[in-house]
């Protein structure tokens, strides 16, 4: 069951993919290969789409009140701006204000190569992870 694993993960830093014994179970609920690490990255933005509806609403409000008498606006102003929230409130409730980007990654075990280990351990540090400690008995080979 172990080649179902090997196009999903290679070493982002090395190229590498995982040794049989590194392999998980087919049966594991979260496989990830013995030793490797799963660096997962997500970054939130406004939602492109909920921004320019919110610019329509502003502009479809300017553009009513415009149309009124100016010594008129401000009473009818609450009024058009109820009226546009209510026009656009179906497509403003199915449109998420951000968007979420992931990314997943997996790094060898530092084992596989001195290299390794220092990218490992530059990236640790520059994100203020305290690295752990690897096991003596695992070696990765």
């Amino acid at each position: 069951m172990a080649e179902e694993y090997d196009d999903e993960f290679t070493c982002a830093l090395s190229g590498l993919t995982p040794t049989a014994d590194e392999m998980p179970d087919a049966a594991d609920q979260d496989p990830i290969p013995m030793g490797w690490t799963r660096v997962t990255l997500e970054r939130r933005d406004p939602n492109p789409e909920w921004l320019r509806l919110q610019a329509i609403k502003v502009a479809t409000i300017q553009q009513t009140l415009e149309q009124i008498p100016e010594e008129a606006r401000g009473q009818a102003a609450m009024v058009i701006e109820y009226q546009v929230r209510a026009q656009y409130a179906a497509l403003e409730a199915q449109t998420p204000k951000f968007s979420t980007d992931e990314v997943t990654v997996y790094l060898a075990p530092g084992s596989r190569g001195a290299e390794i280990q220092k990218a490992i351990d530059a990236l640790y540090d520059s994100l203020g992870i305290e690295a752990e400690a690897e096991d003596d008995g695992a070696d990765g080979e």
